[in-house]
Formats: C-alpha cells, structure tokens, sequence
C-alpha cells in the first residue's frame, strides 16, 4: 500500500494551500483513486511528450505486466525485463515507470534476472487508461499467453510432438495473433521454436535452405495449403477464371535412348530403342487436387472420358488442394487433358516417356536424376525421406531440372501416354499397359532415375502412388 499513499500525499502536497494540505484537497483530488489516476495520466503524457513512440511503448509494457483473469479480477503479473523487449527504449520506458513508482523493477534469485511488475493492483483496477487498452485489446492477449503457455510446456517436455500445436491451429489461430501483435509483443525464441515458419516469404525462404529437413518441407507445404486464400504459388492452384493455373518450361529437343535393362520391372529390350523428341513444354508440376477438382466439377469435364475406371465415380482427392492429384486412372488424365484444351484453346496431353525422360535430364543423358548424375537423398520425397507420404508439389527446389521442372524424382509416379511393352505405341485404346515414370514416395532412390521404367496397369487402374503431369507442342499464351 506504500506506493497508493506515495500516489496520495504526493498530489495533497502539490495542491496544497498555505502550506496545508485539507481534506477538501483530499476530496478534489478523488481520494487515492483520484490520485493514482492523476499520476499515471500525467507520467504517461510525460514519457509521450518525450520521445515519439514511447506513449505505445509504455501502453505495452503495461499489458504484459497484466495477468488477464477469467471470472475474476486481473492481476499483476511479473516478467522478465528481457521478455518486454530488446534495446535500450525498453529499458528507458521502464526506468520511467519506476521513477515514478508505478512498476517496480527487482530481480529473480534462481536466474539473476531483472524483473518488473506493475506498483499495486489499485493501478489495474482504477486506471480509466489501462482498463481501456485491456478491453480493446483483452481476446487478442489471452490468444497471445495461450501461445505463451504452449510454448513454455512443449519445450518443458523436450519438445514431444504431442505437445505441438497442428498446423491447422498455428495457420489459422496462432500466425494472425502473432503477426498482428509482433511488433508490439516480442515473440520469444521458444515461441519461435514452437510455432515454426509462419508468413509466406518465411515458408519459401525455408523451402530454398538445403538445411530444411524433409518433415520441415512437409510442415511448409501444409501451412502453405492452409493460407487464407490458398498456396499461392504460380502454377499450384487455379487461375482468377477458375482454370488451372498451369506454369509451363520449356523443354530442348534432342535424342532419348530408353533403358535396356535395370533392375527391378524394367522391360528387356532385343536393341535399345532410340526416340527425336521435338522441343516442347512441360508443367512446372503435377496436376493438383485443386486443379483436379475443377474438372471433376465442370459441366462438360468428367463426361468426356471414353470409359469408366474401376470404381466409376471420380476419385474423391484426399489431402491438401496442393498436393498432386493421385488415384487416377490412365484413362481420366487423358479426359482432363482433353478437357482443358477445350477450355484453353490449344492441344494438352501427356508426356511420351521419351519427353518425360528429356525434361528428367534436362537434355543430358549423363543426369540419372534431374539434378545431376549423383544420388541426393535430401533433393527428393522418396522411400529415403521416412515420411512415409505424399507431399505438396515443389518443396524440393534443389531437386529441379535443369529446365525448372519439379518433382521428377519422387512424391508421386506419372502416367505417360505410350504403352509399356509396345513403346512406340501411342495411340488410345485396348488393354495395354500404360508407362509410369519418377517412382514415388513409397519406393527408392533406384526407381526415382530420370531412365527407369515402370507400368501402372491397364488404363483403367488407379493407384495412389500415381498422379500425372501436363505437356504441350506449342507456346501457350501469356
């Protein structure tokens, strides 16, 4: 109660008359509510006329020495001077406050740290000012201490996964808090730790480290699904007039020589068979789940496939709108290519595996992956990655081909237009087994060389290994 009495005399003596300090005087100045009121407003509107921006830092401060109370009356709350913020104005606003006996500053025994808390309570109940930055501002502080409190039991327990937050939740209930209030409330490293890469930019910025660990990049591509309008990136989603957003490369023409043997599936050929393959273009990725989508849902989409796949109905997408489409038969990538050159005005299909197997190399038969010669078990989602799943297309930037091309090795196989056992044969029909390039998640480093082949089954079959990719014998439009 020292500091309420401080409060008091201290305005009785400024009002003093005669050198008497009256009970009238007491009654003018409201008692010692009065006078805590009349010492905050007027050590604040000192600390602003100060130094620009000291008003808002002081207000801060102020919120976090304040444990909010649900059901009941909030608290003081004592905090590290280094939590309130980093730099020398931090400590000058502090040093303010304390001067004037409305925070108290000491330190902890255990840690040797510097502490600060707010004078009496009489402040955070009395203080017209405080009590109305607390009620703007009160949803947006308890989101923030719920993070706080997370954070602090997910490091407490050796940061078991258990203890972490989905996605869903971090995307969509934490980034919005943490953004907003982050220039105001220092975000802690722990927090950091704990909530992991947040914006966009930092969600690309992690995907270009070569040091961002496979189940990083899943993370990134699921936050990326998650943003509020979609993973924006060119070429993941749809277009403002609801096509696919199709990213094209350009791939050089030159001469692809198919494997002769590997281990494994791959067919013995009598002479290995030598294709010219055309310059061409080639979508940056699979085709999508969002992308898939909207030609399922289109009118005059899935009704252009010349026969039903097992199973009849499209396959229902599961996952996020970014990953690749998967579970699709032969027969309904080559509907959704049909499709899409109707709506887009030029002729799509898909790739030979000759085409495929250039845009792999990137025009160099010496590259067994699209990266060059060497195996990388950090370039690709593979059976090598241990996550055991299907990922968001291009989160692997340093497995792309040379040309640009993501995901050539691993995630998901790709149909291909040309039979298996007869590759020349490309034309549509029959029961011929269709070719499958890239390998997948599921399998090795071995089925993911630009040269292998595998089938996927007649063109009815679906896997959910196997998704497929767009290519075009002209320049699309801008």
């Amino acid at each position: 109660s020292l500091p309420l009495l401080e409060f008091c005399l201290t305005a009785l003596y400024e009002t003093r008359q005669n050198r008497l300090m009256s009970h009238l005087s007491y009654e003018k100045i409201g008692k010692v509510s009065g006078a805590i009121i009349q010492r905050a407003d007027a050590v604040l509107a000192k600390i602003e006329d100060g130094q620009a921006g000291h008003g808002d830092l002081a207000r801060d401060i102020f919120l976090q020495l304040v444990q909010l109370g649900e059901g009941v009356d909030d608290t003081r709350r004592r905090v590290f001077m280094d939590d309130l913020g980093e730099g020398g104005e931090v400590r000058a606003v502090v040093k303010a406050l304390a001067d004037a006996r409305l925070v108290v500053t000491g330190r902890e025994p255990s840690s040797g740290k510097d502490t600060v808390e707010v004078a009496h309570e009489a402040l955070i109940r009395r203080w017209p000012t405080l009590r109305g930055w607390l009620e703007r501002d009160r949803e947006k502080i308890f989101q923030r201490r719920e993070i706080e409190r997370a954070a602090k039991a997910w490091a407490e327990h050796q940061q078991a996964a258990v203890y972490r937050w989905p996605d869903e939740r971090i995307v969509l209930e934490a980034a919005p808090v943490i953004l907003d209030l982050q220039c105001r409330f220092p975000v802690k490293p722990v927090e950091r730790a704990f909530l992991g890469p947040l914006t966009v930019d930092e969600l690309l910025a992690r995907l270009d480290d070569p040091a961002t660990t496979h189940a990083e990049r899943a993370v990134i591509g699921d936050r990326l699904a998650l943003q509020p309008d979609g993973d924006p990136r060119p070429g993941v989603g749809l277009r403002t007039d609801g096509l696919p957003d199709i990213v094209w490369k350009t791939i050089p023409g030159g001469n692809v020589t198919l494997e002769l043997e590997a281990k494994g599936w791959t067919r013995r050929f009598a002479a290995k068979p030598v294709f010219p393959v055309q310059p061409f273009q080639m979508a940056q990725y699979p085709v999508t789940v969002a992308q898939w989508r909207t030609f399922v849902e289109a009118e005059e989409g899935y009704d252009l496939l010349v026969r039903k796949p097992y199973g009849a109905a499209p396959e229902t997408q599961r996952g996020h709108d970014n990953q690749p489409a998967v579970n699709l038969a032969w027969v309904e990538a080559m509907a959704f290519c049909q499709w899409l050159s109707g709506r887009l005005g030029y002729n799509i299909r898909l790739p030979t595996e000759w085409e495929w197997q250039q845009a792999a190399t990137g025009g160099d038969p010496h590259n067994q992956y699209p990266w060059g010669p060497d195996w990388d078990e950090t370039r690709a989602n593979t059976y090598e990655s241990n996550l055991g799943r299907i990922l968001a297309v291009g989160l692997y930037p340093s497995g792309k081909s040379k040309q640009n091309v993501m995901d050539l090795s691993g995630n998901v196989w790709e149909w291909c237009l040309n039979q298996y056992d007869q590759p020349k044969q490309t034309k549509v029909g029959g029961e011929a087994r269709r070719v499958l390039r890239g390998g997948s998640w599921f399998y090795d480093q071995g089925l993911a060389r630009c040269a292998y082949r595998s089938y996927g089954g007649d063109p009815d079959h679906r896997d959910d290994n196997v998704g497929f990719r767009l290519v075009c014998c002209v320049s699309p439009p801008s």
